[in-house]
């Protein structure tokens, strides 16, 4: 009975199951003489995540919210820069999982601003308008 559940979710794609890395598996003593293609062993290298930042709303008046993604959970520098280069703000904040909303209260002249946000190396740029 226990095999003919496990199949019917199986084929239903309701059950899955968790699958062996190819670095971990052994490979059995048939395949081990044959020519193996690249596309059967997995590139066992870490994936770096692409930080990236969005404002939620665009053009903003006295709060900007800032989507990050691809960060660490920890501390990051927040920086409103104006279209010369001044800095106007410079913050330090948390984030708890690396994907997370900034908010930002602020009192800027109307204008265009540059928002960076940093963290160990990673770095990331957007640009927003204040009316």
């Amino acid at each position: 009975m226990k095999q003919i559940l496990t199949l019917f979710f199986t084929f239903s794609g309701i059950y899955s199951a968790f699958a062996q890395d190819a670095a971990v598996a052994p490979i059995p003593d048939s395949v081990k003489n044959k020519n193996i293609t690249a596309a059967v062993i997995k590139d066992t290298a870490v994936v770096k995540k692409i930080p990236t930042a969005k404002l939620l709303t665009n053009p903003v008046k006295n709060k900007a919210e800032i989507a990050v993604k691809g960060f660490e959970a920890g501390e990051v520098q927040v920086i409103i820069s104006n279209s010369k280069g001044n800095r106007m703000r410079d913050d330090r904040r948390l984030l708890f999982s690396g994907n997370d909303i900034i908010t930002i209260m602020f009192s800027l002249p109307v204008g265009i601003y540059f928002i960076t946000v940093k963290q160990k190396g990673k770095m990331i740029n957007a640009k927003m308008m204040v009316r």
